[in-house]
């Protein structure tokens, strides 16, 4: 059994591997779509038909854990976010083309679970 559970962490951080570069999208009933452009060390947002975009700096905590933190321009946009403000991203679940995850922060004690689909 203990076997199983190692085999079991160890394909899920293979998975969640595909993920960590590329174009993606957030599909949001509310709010629209948004896209994201990851590389190893930075993530750029922007909603489309928007006209903000946004920047981070990308931390890769494990395999399927990262954290985003604003670039300066964000807190000339958001000038009452705290300046230590910091968003942690769990992968839960792979598909073939998508991630579920769970987005916390280290400002606010809500948490938001979504989908985010590999474009490219």
């Amino acid at each position: 059994m203990l076997v199983l559970g190692f085999y079991g962490c160890g394909q899920r951080a293979d998975e969640c591997k595909k993920f960590k570069n590329g174009s993606f999208k957030i599909l949001d009933k509310k709010l629209g779509v948004f896209n994201i452009i990851r590389t190893d060390n930075w993530q750029m947002e922007y909603r489309e038909g928007g006209k903000d975009t946004l920047t981070f700096a990308v931390q890769w905590v494990d395999d399927c854990t990262y954290k985003l933190k604003p670039y300066s321009s964000y807190f000339k946009k958001y000038p009452d976010a705290p300046k230590n403000s910091e968003l942690t991203i769990s992968i839960n679940k792979t598909t073939a083309n998508s991630y579920f995850a769970t987005v916390a922060s280290n400002f606010d004690g809500h948490t938001v679970d979504c989908e985010i689909i590999k474009v490219k």
